[in-house]
């Protein structure tokens, strides 16, 4: 078992971690999110334990950008398993290496749209608000499928 120590204020708080057989630091001690990372509690608001890692070894986050886990452990916080990207880079990463809890595009129960409308949409120049009220769905929606960051790419 290893330590790392954080000086918060007026004390001090450890992250406790193991290693395993693939070099990742398994954080032990930490509560988890909903989503599954651990989380420690800074100067008054909780933060993923790896990106905590990241900024105190690495370097800052750059805005828009996420901290992803080149070894797909949520609770790895080895520096050296990190790295910076895009939540787009994030989700290709997920789907990638078969993590992808969604279902994409039609196969997915809730969608509103076929592949055909997707394609559509980004192919359309219209403003969005006009785009989202001819197809039923959000602004938010539509601004998702033209950036690729949701409905499937075929």
């Amino acid at each position: 078992m290893f330590k790392i120590y954080i000086n918060n204020s007026n004390h001090r708080k450890n992250i406790d971690y193991g290693v395993n057989e693939n070099g990742c630091w398994e954080c032990t001690n930490r509560s988890l999110s909903g989503s599954g990372y651990p989380v420690v509690y800074i100067d008054g608001k909780y933060t993923f334990v790896h990106r905590y890692m990241y900024k105190r070894f690495i370097g800052e986050i750059p805005n828009k950008n996420v901290v992803r886990h080149k070894c797909d452990n949520r609770l790895c916080i080895n520096p050296s398993h990190l790295e910076i990207g895009t939540q787009k880079q994030n989700l290709h990463d997920m789907a990638e290496r078969g993590r992808a809890v969604h279902v994409c595009g039609e196969a997915n129960g809730k969608s509103k749209l076929t592949q055909e409308k997707a394609d559509n949409i980004r192919k359309d120049s219209r403003a969005y608000k006009f785009i989202a009220k001819d197809y039923g769905v959000a602004i938010s929606t539509i601004g998702q499928i033209k950036r690729n960051v949701t409905w499937c790419i075929l």
